[in-house]
């Protein structure tokens, strides 16, 4: 399995790491030797239209989207939301999977497009 580091937002120094604290910015930061990724971690709530504003400020920033959700079909759900909001590449995972061990790698789906069918990515 990849090494991958994460920072994540610290909630008594209130700092980013490699990021400035705004409303739109992503949750987390995952760097191995090879990449750096900006990643989305969501949970049910929120409103779709501010979620929409997530995923395409994210794909701005770095070419492609990266959500973290609770459950698979929350993680599915929130990919077809980040296609309808016009963003063509994208990365999945969700907590259950992850901390069921299921999952080989990191992510578990991705889409190529902003039609694209979700690939199961092993």
């Amino acid at each position: 399995m990849k090494r991958w580091a994460l920072a994540a937002q610290s909630s008594t120094a209130g700092n980013w790491v490699k990021c400035a604290k705004r409303r739109n910015e992503p949750d987390a930061w995952l760097e191995d030797d090879a990449e750096q990724l900006y990643v989305e971690v969501q949970g049910r709530g929120g409103e779709a239209w501010r979620r929409a504003d997530k995923w395409r400020s994210q794909y701005r920033l770095q070419g492609r989207v990266a959500i973290c959700a609770d459950t698979l079909f929350l993680a599915e759900c929130l990919a077809h939301e980040a296609q309808i909001a016009g963003v063509p590449v994208g990365y999945l995972t969700n907590l259950t999977d992850l901390a069921d061990g299921i999952v080989k790698g990191l992510w578990t789906h991705r889409w190529r497009s902003q039609h694209s069918t979700l690939e199961v990515w092993r």
